[in-house]
């Protein structure tokens, strides 16, 4: 099978789920009219996820592209974006992110900008490059002061809680994060700090800020070579692998597919006044346990067994966000199930192993 027809093949399902998608109503497309969007981290799989429905957007309301993606790296960035977006999108406009850190160049980019999103903080970046952010953050935001109060959605993660106190229950959309000087590493520091910037940046009137805290995820497009359990079972599967539990059979997480997740995303942009300073949740609330997403990926798969390691020296975790503040803005209550979720990735991915980036 050549590198083409599997491309076709994982476009046809991103397709299939931007067109069932619920939040791409009329009423939402208008509100989308003047708005341009510049998305940091645009290459990650938020990124993407964003880009993608940014240019369905344009398609349907025929306009051009609303989205402009920064980076480190031009052409990677070309290159993960053609090989991501299906092919009747045109690439988005692509911009280094020193070109933001340049008053003079900042103010020709963002030129009818009105919405950064920002989702530059990989899960798998190296302490150095983690130190980085926050630095560049700040200097963006001092530049913000030349638009007209711009949307900022930072797209922060459950990981700035201390996730053992919520063993067992869902973590509270009011729970307060962690002390920045009791961060156990160097990702929920950068988070936290993030966090504190765009609160500041909001409350000084620069920016119309919001953390929205994403939770856990799997599906089309999420990092099949991540050491996440989902992406581990997953990718044993597909090459006929046993699945191997390595954490305790009784953690428990929830998932939520990335279509789901980008609606959600896109709900809190377009409430954001509303919303304003609250702890926004983005994840499913249903819980899963490690043993019930294995077997439910080797059901999926068919003839794939499941095989549990030493459980002695494994604490039992529990990530599961209660999810109040956008189900009260029209969320819907059912998201995609384990099921469809597995089922979507399995469309998306393939045995070629050429094709899992």
């Amino acid at each position: 099978m050549s590198r083409g027809v599997l491309a076709s093949t994982q476009h046809l399902e991103l397709q299939r789920c931007v067109d069932q998608s619920e939040i791409l109503t009329d009423e939402f497309l208008d509100a989308t009219t003047t708005s341009r969007w510049v998305i940091l981290g645009g290459t990650g799989f938020v990124g993407r996820w964003l880009t993608l429905f940014g240019q369905e957007i344009a398609r349907r309301t025929k306009r051009p592209s609303l989205v402009c993606v920064v980076t480190r790296d031009v052409k990677f960035a070309e290159a993960q974006l053609r090989s991501f977006l299906p092919s009747q999108y045109p690439l988005p406009a692509i911009v280094q992110i020193e070109d933001l850190l340049i008053e003079s160049k900042f103010s020709k980019v963002m030129m009818g900008v009105d919405t950064i999103f920002h989702a530059a903080t990989s899960t798998n970046d190296k302490k150095a490059r983690l130190s980085e952010i926050p630095r560049l953050t700040s200097q963006i935001l001092e530049h913000c002061k030349m638009l007209e109060r711009p949307r900022f959605v930072h797209l922060s993660s459950g990981g700035v809680y201390q996730r053992e106190d919520f063993v067992g229950k869902q973590v509270p959309e009011g729970t307060k994060r962690v002390e920045r000087s009791a961060a156990i590493n160097s990702y929920q520091r950068t988070k936290i700090e993030l966090e504190e910037m765009v609160e500041e940046a909001t409350i000084s009137g620069l920016i119309r800020g919001i953390n929205p805290r994403l939770f856990a995820f799997g599906g089309p497009g999420f990092p099949i070579n991540s050491d996440y359990a989902f992406a581990e079972f997953m990718k044993s599967a597909l090459v006929g692998k046993r699945i191997e539990i390595r954490g305790n059979k009784d953690s428990h997480r929830s998932y939520m597919h990335p279509v789901d997740m980008t609606a959600w995303l896109l709900r809190a942009w377009e409430h954001i006044d509303v919303l304003g300073q609250s702890p926004v949740h983005i994840g499913s609330p249903i819980p899963v346990s490690m043993m019930d997403l294995a077997l439910g990926i080797a059901q999926e798969f068919g003839g794939i067994d499941v095989f549990l390691l030493d459980q002695r020296s494994q604490q039992v975790e529990w990530y599961v966000p209660e999810t109040l503040a956008l189900r009260r803005l029209g969320a819907p209550l059912t998201n995609s199930v384990l099921h469809d979720i597995v089922k979507s990735w399995r469309r998306f991915l393939s045995p070629n192993k050429s094709s899992w980036n």
